[in-house]
């Protein structure tokens, strides 16, 4: 099996965290033949780890430009994936292969209208709203299927985006192997 594996938005804390994860695993699995990508920033988190492979495509955030979305269709034609897996959508590109997209930010998925506003004046909330509101619809356009972190989330989507619930599966978020590994410095209880 071939999967494009992307994460080109995911620029800031736990996406970053979690595509670099994702990533130092899977180019350890010789099963499956992946391609990545990513971000700068996710590219600098793997340098970080060690996690380096020829694998790894960086670009930039495919609404700096069209060349950048030329780039990524480019990656695609020529690896000819079975699967594109997006980690955190939307992506603001369509892929030619089925499309499964995760999806993780909880204004998209399941917010009430009333959190938009909430510390914020009228302007700044509706604006808020209805970028929100954009993402939601873009990334309903993008996707074949999606992945949720949380069954509320997918409900939540599925309502508001209008979304079969066919179309979904619930994968709970997952520990990075940092988690696993054993510190003399930190005290363990018994």
């Amino acid at each position: 099996m071939k999967i494009l594996f992307n994460c080109m938005v995911n620029s800031k804390g736990g996406a970053v965290q979690n595509a670099a994860n994702f990533i130092s695993c899977a180019v350890e699995d010789a099963s499956i033949s992946y391609m990545y990508v990513v971000s700068k920033e996710v590219a600098e988190l793997l340098g970080e780890m060690g996690a380096n492979s020829d694998k790894v495509v960086v670009v930039n955030h495919p609404l700096t430009g069209r060349e950048v979305r030329k780039k990524v269709r480019s990656i695609e034609m020529d690896f000819k994936p079975d699967v594109v897996y997006t980690m955190a959508g939307p992506t603001y590109h369509r892929f030619c292969a089925l499309h499964v997209l995760g999806v993780s930010d909880g204004y998209i998925t399941h917010s009430p209208t009333s959190v938009f506003f909430m510390g914020r004046g009228l302007v700044e909330g509706l604006f808020f709203y209805v970028k929100t509101f954009l993402k939601r619809w873009i990334s309903r356009l993008e996707g074949d299927f999606y992945i949720f972190q949380t069954h509320a989330a997918a409900l939540g989507y599925c309502s508001k985006a209008l979304l079969s619930r066919d179309r979904f599966a619930v994968v709970p978020n997952a520990l990075g192997k940092s988690f696993f590994e054993y510190s003399p410095s930190l005290p363990v209880s018994k």
